[in-house]
């Protein structure tokens, strides 16, 4: 199976979610084939879900403070922070080349995170295939069916979209992960920092130092190549490089 990578330079939050858009569509319309992208935020940012209302979602008025924007995501699911450490990957796929059913398709990709954090020395697994109620209106307050997990805390958000032709899928994997700073800015109760610190985990919390971006990123597309049998049109595996889609 044949896809591009792409990894871009630190961007808005608004330009990341239309360039994830626009790849979409064009592997909809087979102007680039099936594509991997990592990429990062700057200034970090609060994502949000198509289906959440932004004043119970975050703080806006803690997050402009913070220095934070503020983003709504075209993927469903609950508010993510996305700090300048971390790297996001999307994957855009044509719709008949996708596993059927959402679960499906995230129990399929989660494999290759899987692979990518063990990658790095890990002991990641999926999460039972059952959803975990939620607490809060933040992402990473108990892993759903299929996510990655360490030692039971939540390790990658991820939110999935399909439309006609393609589906996109996105996620967040957090070399820092700040309980207290994600009950600032979501505008959490005062108990939930607490909540969050047992839930949830970054690159960090597991090695120290944390592996470099670069090696973060090889870790992604080496997990790709291996769990889903991935072969990138790069030159060579894993080696990666950036594209330019409509403008974007």
């Amino acid at each position: 199976m044949e896809w591009q990578c792409i990894v871009d330079a630190p961007l808005r939050a608004a330009e990341n979610m239309e360039r994830d858009l626009a790849i979409a569509e064009a592997v909809a319309a087979r102007r680039m084939p099936p594509t991997l992208r990592l990429y990062a935020w700057w200034p970090p940012a609060v994502s949000i879900g198509r289906n959440q209302d932004v004043a119970e979602a975050c703080d806006p008025v803690a997050c402009v403070a913070a220095g934070w924007d503020v983003v709504r995501r075209p993927t469903g699911g609950r508010a993510v922070l996305h700090a300048a450490d971390e790297v996001t990957y999307s994957v855009a796929l044509p719709l008949e080349q996708a596993p059927p059913g959402v679960l499906a398709a995230y129990a399929w990709l989660a494999r290759a995170l899987v692979a990518a954090y063990r990658r790095l020395g890990l002991p990641a697994e999926l999460a039972p295939g059952r959803h975990l109620a939620a607490r809060s209106g933040a992402c990473f307050d108990a892993p759903a069916a299929h996510e990655v997990v360490v030692g039971g805390r939540k390790l990658a958000g991820s939110a999935q979209v399909r439309r006609a032709g393609y589906l996109l899928q996105h996620g967040s994997l957090p070399v820092t992960f700040d309980p207290q700073l994600h009950a600032s800015l979501l505008g959490l109760a005062p108990d939930a920092a607490g909540m969050l610190a047992r839930q949830g985990a970054g690159l960090r919390n597991f090695i120290d130092p944390a592996p470099s971006r670069a090696e973060i990123v090889a870790a992604v597309a080496a997990g790709f190549e291996e769990a889903l049998g991935v072969a990138f049109a790069n030159p060579g595996p894993g080696v990666l490089r950036h594209t330019e889609v409509g403008g974007v």
